[in-house]
C-alpha cells in the first residue's frame, strides 16, 4: 500500500525532527510550506527557516509565501492534491479554504497535552506554572486556535533541571516519533479523532522580553520555574549593581523557610555546591549560572569572585528601585 502523500507546514528548529522523520520513513513530501526567509543576528544579513534547510538538503520543493492566504497559494498547494497536512510551528493561521484541501486531514503536532497551552509558547508556559508533566497531541486542525479533536497525545516528563531549550528539544523529538507511529493508523481510517473537553482549556501566547523581568517577592519556586521557563530565550533578568543580569540556572532551597532579608539580598555563599544563595518572598533562590550583560555566562563561583560579591548585597527586581543597596 502506497504511502499518503504529505504537504509538510513549519519553520522552526521545534518542526525539524518531525519533517526529518518523514523523509527517513519514506513518505512522499510534495512540498514544503514555510516562513520567508528574516534578516537576523547584528549583520541583519536574510537567513533561511530551519526547515527550509532540511528540505532543500533533501531536494524537495519549498514555497515561502509572505502571506498564505492567496488565491495563488491555494491553487498551487490544491494542484498538489495532498492526502494530509503536516502543520508543525509553521507561524500562520489557515483558513477554512486551505483545511479543505488535504483529502484526508489538515494535523498538526502540537506541544502540550490539550486543551491545555493551546497557542505558540505551551512549554514555556507550562514550565511558568511548575508543571510536572507535558508532551505532544496530534489533531485534525480546524479553525479554532488549537480547538480541534485530538488523534493521540504522547506524554513525558518536566525534569526538575529542564528549561525552554532542553524542554523543547525533548518534546520537537516526541512530536517526531508520535507522529510517525499514528500516522498509518490515520490514514487507513482506524485511528479516530476525540473532542476535546470543554474544562481545563488554557492558552499560551508568545512570551515577550518584559515578561522576562524576575521578581524576588514571589516564592521561590515561583522564581526558579520563571528562569526556567525564560531561559535561553527571552531571558530572565534583574538588576545588580544597576547593571543587568540574566540568570540561567537556578533552583530553590529552603522553601518553607521565612525570609531572613529583603527580597533579592545576597544571604549565603555555598562554596561546595557553588550556589549563590538569594532571600525570595519565601524561601531562597540558589544561583549556579549568570550573566552581565555584554559578558559571557559564569559560574556563580566565578561571578563572585570576579565581582567580589559581599552578602548583603542585593539582585533588584526591575520593577523595584534600580539602585544598589546594602
Amino acid at each position: 500500500m502506497a504511502l499518503p502523500s504529505i504537504v509538510f507546514m513549519g519553520t522552526p528548529d521545534f518542526a525539524v525532527p518531525t519533517l526529518e522523520a518523514l523523509i527517513a520513513a519514506d513518505y512522499p513530501i510534495r512540498a514544503v510550506v514555510t516562513q520567508p526567509d528574516r534578516a537576523q543576528g547584528r549583520g541583519r544579513h536574510l537567513a533561511p527557516p530551519p526547515v527550509k534547510v532540511v528540505a532543500e538538503r533533501a531536494g524537495i520543493a519549498v514555497m515561502q509565501p509572505e502571506k498564505l492566504r492567496t488565491v495563488a497559494c491555494r491553487e498551487a498547494l490544491t494542484a498538489l492534491a495532498p492526502d494530509f497536512f503536516v502543520v508543525v510551528a509553521y507561524g500562520k493561521i489557515l483558513s477554512p479554504r486551505f483545511l479543505a484541501i488535504p483529502r484526508i486531514a489538515p494535523l498538526n503536532v502540537h506541544a502540550s497535552l490539550l486543551p491545555k497551552y493551546r497557542g505558540a509558547a505551551p512549554l514555556a508556559w507550562a514550565l511558568l506554572h511548575g508543571e510536572r508533566e507535558t508532551g505532544v497531541s496530534i489533531m485534525r486542525m480546524d479553525e479554532g486556535l488549537d480547538t480541534g479533536p485530538v488523534f493521540h497525545q504522547a506524554s513525558l516528563t518536566i525534569a526538575e533541571q529542564d528549561n525552554a531549550q532542553t524542554l523543547h528539544d525533548k518534546v520537537a523529538r516526541l512530536g517526531a516519533e508520535t507522529l510517525i507511529a499514528v500516522l498509518p493508523r490515520i490514514a487507513a481510517g482506524s485511528l479516530q479523532a476525540t473532542a476535546q473537553p470543554a474544562e481545563g482549556a488554557s492558552y499560551a501566547p508568545l512570551m515577550e522580553k518584559a515578561m522576562g523581568a524576575i521578581d524576588f517577592a514571589q516564592r521561590a519556586e515561583e522564581v526558579a520555574n520563571h528562569i526556567r521557563a525564560f531561559t535561553p530565550w527571552p531571558s530572565a533578568f534583574c538588576l545588580f549593581r544597576a547593571a543587568r543580569h540574566i540568570i540561567h540556572a537556578a533552583t530553590a532551597v529552603a522553601v518553607d523557610t521565612d525570609p531572613v532579608a529583603e527580597p533579592g539580598t545576597i544571604v549565603a555563599w555555598e562554596q561546595n555546591s557553588g550556589c549563590l544563595e538569594v532571600q525570595c518572598g519565601r524561601g531562597r533562590l540558589a544561583i549556579t549560572r549568570i550573566q552581565c550583560a555584554g559578558r559571557k555566562v559564569q559560574s556563580a563561583a566565578d561571578f563572585v569572585s570576579g565581582y567580589r560579591v559581599a552578602l548583603g548585597e542585593r539582585f533588584i527586581s526591575p520593577s523595584g528601585p534600580a539602585t544598589e543597596q546594602h
